[in-house]
């Protein structure tokens, strides 16, 4: 686990503006929108905007060809979810493609995307339903009695994705030193135990966790 994960990046964006001039590559006005780490919730929205549209490439890959071929209704749908400001509705009119790339480009730096990605499909189900069957809501209901109620649920889910990813991380490398393992040693799963049992079975010998 990355120590950036609890770093906060920003970057900055203009978007918006008009261009007096045709085909002028100066454009005139829009302001100036901060890119940080995505919510938990806003990450949840994200994903289940761009999940459909994926195609048969990498989810990671394929979002900048979207944003590039996306009918502009669609683009401009998924430009207020890469800003951490709240964007005037005239400069969001008035943004373009190459202001969205920018702000997904941006984006980018300030999130450890794949980080994100991998943690959240494997511990929500509604993304891969075959895991624990614990939803996010589950995790930060988790987090408020780790804190005797210090922080309500949603305060948890508004946590950047990274950082509240890293915490569990944290948690489960402290319970293994704890339990006598290294921090990267996790238990076996109820499924490797079975498979340890069938195989050492016949010797008489049980595993146990």
């Amino acid at each position: 686990m990355a120590l950036r994960h609890f770093v906060r990046l920003e970057r900055t964006v203009r978007i918006g503006g008009v261009r007096f001039i045709p085909f002028s590559p100066r454009r005139f006005g829009g302001h100036d929108y901060t890119v940080a780490p995505i919510s938990v919730l806003r990450w949840i929205t994200l994903y289940s905007v761009l999940k459909p549209l994926q195609g048969d490439k990498p989810l990671l890959e394929a979002i900048p060809t979207l944003l590039e071929t996306l009918p502009r209704p669609m683009g401009l749908l998924l430009l207020p979810l890469f800003l951490e400001d709240l964007i005037s509705p005239r400069d969001l009119e008035n943004a373009t493609t190459s202001q969205i790339l920018s702000a997904w480009y941006a984006f980018t730096e300030v999130n450890d995307l794949e980080y994100i990605l991998a943690g959240y499909e494997k511990a929500e189900p509604d993304a891969k339903p075959d895991e624990t069957g614990l939803s996010f809501e589950d995790h930060a209901m988790f987090l408020v009695e780790k804190t005797n109620g210090t922080r309500l649920p949603h305060e948890f889910l508004q946590l950047p994705m990274q950082y509240f990813l890293a915490m569990f991380e944290c948690f489960k490398r402290q319970k293994n030193v704890q339990e006598g393992r290294p921090a990267d040693c996790d238990p076996p799963s109820e499924k490797e135990l079975k498979m340890l049992n069938s195989y050492f079975g016949g010797l008489g010998v049980r595993v146990v966790n």
